[in-house]
């Protein structure tokens, strides 16, 4: 497969999941994350990773024209990178926070767009997955803020797939409560990880588990695939229920 993704966040978590299953499938990946010290290349040159910050324009420049060099094309983007929030009173959220939530998991987005869509309508072709949240469709109290960007990512990716139709496909991912290092925020400061701590979140979650990575990068190789090529528009729930 000669196909070439971008994926934001790739370095841990969900992430690092996605862009491993996109290698395995015969991908070639770059990774734009900030928590890398610093950018690095595989040495078969299938995987670039750049340290670089999804709130900044330049950033997005960069790692687009370094796909372009580098492999010619860009077929997938992941929108994965973005913050959660632990719980609290919504009318305590200082404004620092909150703009900094809209920045990673919203403005982001709007950078993916400006820098990645005019290549794939060249082209005609590509697929845009975002990673949102269950939240997003029913919403918990306490994280309000987290579930509107999460939910405006949904409204977001709904419109350019219409907008962009017939050459290039906007979808959405919306896990449940995953088992990455974002759970302790989930729990809250000073609460461990134990299966007594994690259980009352589990309750709601009619398959009794949380969303491992592989669950959500199996689900985001399918919808880059040829096999998902009439999906567009779509939200996929990948939360053993949560959203029923």
């Amino acid at each position: 497969m000669d196909k070439v993704a971008l994926v934001t966040g790739g370095a841990a978590g969900f992430g690092l999941a996605i862009t491993e299953k996109l290698l395995v499938q015969k991908y070639r990946v770059l990774v734009l994350d900030i928590s890398v010290p610093a950018d690095t290349q595989s040495t078969d040159g299938n995987k670039i990773v750049l340290r670089g910050d999804v709130t900044q324009q330049t950033h997005w420049a960069r790692a687009v024209s370094t796909v372009l060099e580098k492999w010619g094309r860009l077929d997938v983007v992941v929108n994965n990178a973005g913050i959660n929030m632990t719980g609290k009173d919504t009318h305590t959220v200082d404004e620092a926070f909150f703009d900094r939530l809209i920045n990673i998991n919203l403005k982001s987005v709007y950078h993916s767009i400006t820098a990645c869509a005019p290549v794939m309508l060249k082209q005609k072709s590509g697929v845009f997955i975002h990673v949102s949240s269950v939240g997003a469709l029913r919403p918990k109290p306490k994280i309000a803020y987290y579930c509107a960007t999460k939910a405006a990512i949904i409204a977001i990716s709904k419109s350019i797939a219409i907008e962009y139709a017939p050459y290039v496909r906007s979808v959405v991912i919306a896990p449940s409560m995953g088992n990455t290092g974002m759970m302790q925020l989930n729990l809250g400061p000073g609460v461990e990880a134990t299966p007594e701590n994690i259980a009352p979140m589990l309750a709601n979650i009619p398959m009794g588990r949380a969303c491992e990575p592989s669950d959500v990068a199996s689900t985001v190789a399918f919808l880059a695939s040829d096999d998902a090529c009439y999906l567009t528009g779509n939200v996929v729930e990948v939360d053993g229920g949560r959203h029923i």
